[in-house]
């Protein structure tokens, strides 16, 4: 069956995607209200974006191991490596690192360092591991759960950052 919404790009997410220019491969786009950044935390790569019956997803990626993932329905998706995808303006980060979007309460998740990925769950959740004792994990219903090593994990807002002294744990 055609149908002719599949491949549209809703206009606001549109606006959003082209009209805030790229510096190496970063970009920002709405969900919601909310404003959000993927990047590959390095000065090279691309970013795509692919539209499916269900979603827009973003996609920026170096081919180097540096990657962030999100789309306009949950938010972060997933990164690797130096990719960072977070809502607002939670810094400038060099390390694995992702913003977990629980409606009106969002977590920042890091390892800390450059090596690692994030990945989302099912269950509303978020991990970030290194596979070296660096870790962070939260879920929507509990916020964070863990953090070792230089992982971290914080409640967004004031006083918290990114890095091995992550206020908020």
């Amino acid at each position: 069956m055609f149908n002719p919404m599949r491949n549209v790009v809703p206009v606001g997410v549109l606006l959003s995607l082209f009209l805030v220019p790229a510096f190496a491969a970063e970009t920002h786009f709405q969900v919601g209200d909310a404003t959000y950044t993927v990047r590959t935390g390095t000065d090279a790569g691309y970013c795509t974006v692919t539209v499916d019956d269900w979603a827009t997803i973003v996609e920026c990626t170096d081919g180097q191991g540096n990657m962030a993932r999100a789309d306009s329905v949950v938010g972060c998706l997933a990164t690797s490596g130096r990719g960072f995808c977070a809502k607002g303006t939670w810094g400038t980060h060099l390390f694995a690192s992702v913003t977990l979007d629980c409606g009106k309460k969002s977590y920042n998740l890091s390892t800390g360092n450059d090596n690692g990925s994030c990945t989302r769950g099912v269950d509303n959740s978020m991990t970030c591991d290194d596979g070296h004792g660096n870790s962070s994990s939260a879920d929507c219903a509990h916020g964070c759960t863990s953090a070792s090593g230089s992982g971290c994990c914080c409640k967004q807002g004031p006083g918290c950052s990114g890095g091995k002294n992550c206020a908020g744990r």
